[in-house]
Protein backbone atom coordinates (compact mmCIF):
# COMPACT_ATOMS: atom_id res chain seq x y z
CA UNK A 1 0.00 0.00 0.00
CA UNK A 2 1.46 3.36 -0.97
CA UNK A 3 1.65 6.32 1.43
CA UNK A 4 -1.32 8.16 -0.08
CA UNK A 5 -3.56 5.11 0.17
CA UNK A 6 -2.38 4.52 3.74
CA UNK A 7 -3.24 8.12 4.72
CA UNK A 8 -6.68 7.83 3.12
CA UNK A 9 -7.39 4.55 4.90
CA UNK A 10 -6.21 6.01 8.22
CA UNK A 11 -8.40 9.11 7.82
CA UNK A 12 -11.40 6.97 6.92
CA UNK A 13 -10.84 4.76 9.96
CA UNK A 14 -10.59 7.85 12.17
CA UNK A 15 -13.83 9.26 10.78
CA UNK A 16 -15.60 5.93 11.22
CA UNK A 17 -14.50 5.91 14.86
CA UNK A 18 -15.29 9.54 15.68
CA UNK A 19 -18.55 10.02 13.80
CA UNK A 20 -20.74 7.71 15.95
CA UNK A 21 -19.38 9.40 19.09
CA UNK A 22 -20.18 12.86 17.72
CA UNK A 23 -23.65 11.68 16.68
CA UNK A 24 -24.21 10.26 20.17
CA UNK A 25 -23.22 13.56 21.77
CA UNK A 26 -25.53 15.51 19.43
CA UNK A 27 -28.46 13.18 20.05
CA UNK A 28 -27.97 13.20 23.81
CA UNK A 29 -27.71 17.00 23.78
CA UNK A 30 -31.08 17.02 22.01
CA UNK A 31 -32.50 14.78 24.78
CA UNK A 32 -32.97 11.95 22.28
CA UNK A 33 -33.31 8.37 23.44
CA UNK A 34 -31.62 5.31 21.91
CA UNK A 35 -34.87 4.61 20.04
CA UNK A 36 -34.31 7.84 18.10
CA UNK A 37 -30.99 6.54 16.80
CA UNK A 38 -32.71 3.31 15.75
CA UNK A 39 -35.42 5.34 14.02
CA UNK A 40 -32.82 7.36 12.09
CA UNK A 41 -31.16 4.11 11.05
CA UNK A 42 -34.47 2.73 9.77
CA UNK A 43 -35.26 5.93 7.88
CA UNK A 44 -31.83 5.96 6.23
CA UNK A 45 -32.36 2.57 4.59
CA UNK A 46 -32.93 2.85 0.87
CA UNK A 47 -32.24 6.58 0.59
CA UNK A 48 -28.99 6.08 -1.30
CA UNK A 49 -30.60 3.74 -3.82
CA UNK A 50 -33.03 6.49 -4.80
CA UNK A 51 -30.24 8.91 -5.71
CA UNK A 52 -28.09 9.15 -8.81
CA UNK A 53 -24.59 9.51 -7.48
CA UNK A 54 -22.80 12.40 -9.19
CA UNK A 55 -19.55 11.48 -10.85
CA UNK A 56 -20.28 7.75 -10.70
CA UNK A 57 -20.89 5.79 -13.89
CA UNK A 58 -24.54 4.66 -14.05
CA UNK A 59 -23.54 1.00 -14.21
CA UNK A 60 -21.66 1.39 -10.89
CA UNK A 61 -24.20 3.64 -9.18
CA UNK A 62 -26.34 0.85 -7.69
CA UNK A 63 -23.28 -0.98 -6.36
CA UNK A 64 -21.84 2.22 -4.89
CA UNK A 65 -25.21 3.10 -3.35
CA UNK A 66 -25.39 -0.34 -1.70
CA UNK A 67 -21.89 0.08 -0.29
CA UNK A 68 -22.73 3.53 1.08
CA UNK A 69 -25.98 2.26 2.56
CA UNK A 70 -24.14 -0.56 4.33
CA UNK A 71 -21.55 1.87 5.75
CA UNK A 72 -24.24 4.33 6.92
CA UNK A 73 -26.15 1.47 8.54
CA UNK A 74 -23.03 0.36 10.42
CA UNK A 75 -22.25 3.89 11.65
CA UNK A 76 -25.83 4.42 12.82
CA UNK A 77 -25.83 1.04 14.53
CA UNK A 78 -22.68 2.04 16.40
CA UNK A 79 -24.35 5.32 17.38
CA UNK A 80 -27.35 3.44 18.77
CA UNK A 81 -25.08 1.13 20.78
CA UNK A 82 -23.18 4.10 22.20
CA UNK A 83 -26.47 5.74 23.19
CA UNK A 84 -27.67 2.56 24.88
CA UNK A 85 -24.45 2.47 26.92
CA UNK A 86 -24.78 6.15 27.83
CA UNK A 87 -28.39 5.71 28.95
CA UNK A 88 -27.48 2.63 31.01
CA UNK A 89 -24.63 4.54 32.65
CA UNK A 90 -26.94 7.45 33.41
CA UNK A 91 -29.50 5.09 34.99
CA UNK A 92 -26.79 3.57 37.19
CA UNK A 93 -25.68 7.01 38.33
CA UNK A 94 -29.18 8.09 39.33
Amino acid sequence: MDDDRLRIEARLAALEYVLPHVAKIALLAANAKPEHAAMIQTQAKGIWREENLPGVAPELSDHMAAEIEEAVDELLSQTEQLMLKAWAKAKEAS
